[in-house]
């Protein structure tokens, strides 16, 4: 599990393209943001770590599959 928690969670290729693990989050205004992140941690239920790890689009608005 330490290992995991020191993976970074993004990517900036050819500075251009991001690549995450799960999904852009809607507090997300800048790569700044991501800059800003401690890693070195258990990622909180929400906000920006959490929804770069694990946040899935939903086509249903009240978020049913």
């Amino acid at each position: 599990m330490d290992l995991f928690d020191t993976m970074p969670l993004g990517g900036l290729i050819n500075g251009k393209f991001l690549a995450l693990h799960g999904g852009i989050s809607p507090e997300l205004k800048s790569i700044k943001d991501i800059n800003k992140i401690n890693r070195f941690k258990e990622p909180p239920k929400s906000g920006i770590f959490c929804d770069i790890l694990w946040s899935d689009p939903i086509d249903d608005p009240n978020g049913n599959l």
